[in-house]
């Protein structure tokens, strides 16, 4: 990745993995990299536009209720 995301307290995370990954397989490679370190990881999970799991729908759909306007 280009820039390192930024951490806790705004530190920046030089020293971090990071990956980016767009299938089930790498995103399964970042997970095994960032569990066998001693480090923080960020892992950028890329899907489709309109990819989302159900209960992120709806939780979607149900966020006018939690608030008041």
């Amino acid at each position: 990745m280009g820039d390192s995301p930024t951490g806790y307290r705004g530190r920046r995370c030089d020293d971090w993995f990071t990956a980016r990954v767009t299938t089930c397989g790498e995103f399964d490679q970042a997970l095994k990299t960032a569990s066998q370190g001693d480090r923080g990881a960020y892992i950028e999970v890329v899907t489709g536009k309109y990819a989302a799991p159900p209960l992120a729908l709806k939780l979607h759909e149900s966020v006018k209720t939690l608030y008041r306007t």
